[in-house]
């Protein structure tokens, strides 16, 4: 039994240990996976390392407080919430010099200078480069790339999941970005903010020509009245106040131009691109 448990807590603690060569290794410098993988077995007197291993290290890491983030395939420590404590004054003295830099010193030097800013950041409780706002473009760019390329992409998520899909298009609501995407036959939208990374597939897609769903909420008198059309159904029946329509239209655009007309009547529940279509026209139209 005391054999049993010695044996429990050597394994217990060559993991604890595994998981601070790991984070030794992140705070040494930026590697990809494979690049991870190679650095930490040289230490080691047979392999022990793999990608499966190392992500485990990498969420436990994460779990702990410290915040590592994948950009351009790779890991990178922005801050230490037990290292060095740096005030809020220090952290504004440190951004004043940024801009003083930018402003006056040549490429190399602030290039060096930010690479200084970086490792200060990986050792304290202050994210010195904002490390989610070029991840952030980085993700954009490659989604705009994808989609132009006609190329299925992998999102994936902060809260440690993935999902493959096809790219549409860039929407922004209430001042933030959100990704619309193909997802399983649906169209979802995705706020960037969630995301952690993107990665374009070698997959590519072709959106077949097809009618789209539109789906509208009619009121009051035009509600009763409405009669609807060949490929028109009745989802939601609230008659004499309002009915929820379902639709398969060919041209969007003809459509929503149609049920402006009914104006403040009619107001479309879906899908979110065609909402969005829809508030685009009504703003062009004021």
């Amino acid at each position: 039994m005391i054999r049993k448990a010695y044996t429990e807590a050597v394994k217990r603690n060559l993991s604890s240990t595994q998981v601070l060569k790991t984070l030794l290794k992140l705070l040494q410098g930026d590697y990809d996976m494979n690049n991870l993988i190679q650095k930490l077995n040289e230490e080691e007197d047979e392999p022990v390392f793999n990608n499966s291993v190392i992500s485990k290290y990498i969420n436990t890491c994460r779990y702990c407080g410290i915040e590592i983030h994948k950009i351009h395939n790779k890991y990178i420590i922005s801050k230490m919430p037990f290292g060095m404590n740096i005030s809020d004054r220090e952290y504004e003295l440190l951004q004043n010099l940024r801009e003083i830099a930018n402003s006056t010193m040549s490429a190399l030097f602030n290039k060096n200078f930010d690479n200084v800013l970086t490792k200060i950041g990986k050792y304290s409780n202050k994210q010195i480069i904002k490390i989610e706002e070029e991840n952030l473009n980085f993700i954009e760019e490659s989604f705009r790339k994808a989609s132009e390329e006609q190329r299925k992409i992998r999102l994936m998520f902060k809260k440690n999941f993935d999902m493959d899909c096809c790219p549409i298009s860039i929407i922004e609501k209430n001042n933030k970005k959100y990704f619309n995407v193909l997802y399983e036959n649906k169209e979802k939208s995705i706020a960037i903010e969630r995301l952690s990374n993107i990665e374009i597939l070698k997959t590519k897609f072709k959106f077949t020509e097809q009618k789209e769903e539109i789906i509208f909420k009619l009121t009051d008198n035009l509600a009763v009245r409405y009669a609807t059309r060949p490929d028109e159904i009745i989802i939601n029946n609230h008659l004499p106040e309002y009915v929820v329509i379902s639709g398969k239209v060919e041209n969007m655009e003809e459509e929503l131009a149609r049920l402006m007309r009914y104006d403040s009547l009619c107001e479309v529940l879906s899908s979110t691109s065609a909402r969005e279509k829809m508030k685009n026209m009504i703003n062009d139209g004021e």
